[in-house]
């Protein structure tokens, strides 16, 4: 069957495991991420310069507005046009 130094050397891996866990479970910081004290900061773009203040509701800058918002929808289409080109790129013949 097994030999007593087998059964004392699996004991002590179990233990030290057991022991191991739960030194891990119990220190601070090292199991999970929940004492971090981080906030994003919102990133200011450079495309919300463009939009008028909501203040202002003249049809003047409410046209500016929808100005300024179509021409960031077509901006994201020829972004996404490159991506889905990207994607569906064919193979080059290779010469020698």
């Amino acid at each position: 069957m097994f030999k007593p130094w087998q059964v004392i050397l699996f004991l002590l891996v179990v233990v030290l495991g057991v022991v191991g866990f739960i030194f891990w479970y119990y220190t601070p910081g090292m199991g999970s991420n929940a004492n971090t004290n981080t906030e994003v900061a919102p990133v200011a773009t450079d495309t919300q310069a463009t939009v008028s203040a909501a203040v202002d509701t003249s049809n003047a800058s409410l046209d500016a507005d929808l100005s300024a918002v179509d021409n960031q929808i077509k901006v994201v289409g020829s972004d996404s046009a490159s991506v889905d080109d990207s994607l569906n790129d064919k193979p080059v013949a290779q010469t020698e």
